[in-house]
């Protein structure tokens, strides 16, 4: 695991994730990038069943694509934060209305 400054994103970001988002997955030479891809990659190359752990999704055809739409929901939601964050990087506090979803988020 490494851990980066979001401010100042290290060039090999952007080499491994054309977006220079994170997280990040680097295993047995390829790449993976994109929360909702990484968390079905991990699911399943080391399904609970062998590791022993807890499944990240659920095992229903149905409950799987509705977590899926959560996370859908999330990654929107959290895109426009970044984009009015960085257009008003001076303001506290912004919330916002979005597909019922009241979210806010205070910024130092």
């Amino acid at each position: 695991m490494v851990f980066i400054n979001l401010n100042s994103k290290p060039d090999w970001v952007f080499e491994r994730n054309p977006f220079g988002t994170v997280p990040i997955l680097e295993y047995k030479g390829s790449i993976v990038y994109e929360s909702a891809v990484c968390d079905e990659f991990l699911e399943e190359a080391f399904p609970a069943s062998v590791t022993g752990t807890h499944a990240l999704l659920p095992s229903c055809p149905f409950e799987r694509a509705a977590v899926r739409l959560v996370m859908l929901k999330f990654e929107k939601v959290f895109h426009i934060i970044n984009i009015i964050a960085f257009a008003f990087p001076h303001e506290k506090l912004f919330c916002l209305y979005l597909n019922n979803m009241n979210v806010c988020i205070m910024f130092n």
